[in-house]
């Protein structure tokens, strides 16, 4: 498990880091953008808590465009 809470690393499981704040950004044209604490995606998609980082990354699509290229940032702690 990381120590360091701004810099998460992609091993964590979801359960770890439920109040990690993270940010899905599309890339270019579409650039649309959706932020949000871990928790809510959670229970929102219904996830698995076992589920790591890396694997919930996987997972990403666009809203909008439908592309899987999403990028995860970690804008903040709350």
């Amino acid at each position: 498990m990381a120590a360091d809470m701004y810099h998460p690393k992609p091993v964590d499981p979801l359960s770890y880091r439920m109040r990690l704040v993270i940010a899905v950004t599309c890339p270019p044209p579409c650039h649309h953008r959706r932020q949000g604490r871990l928790d809510e995606w959670v229970w929102r998609f219904n996830l698995d808590l076992s589920m790591k980082l890396y694997q919930f990354h996987a997972r990403l699509k666009c809203s909008v465009c439908g592309r899987k290229e999403a990028r995860l940032d970690f804008p903040q702690w709350r």
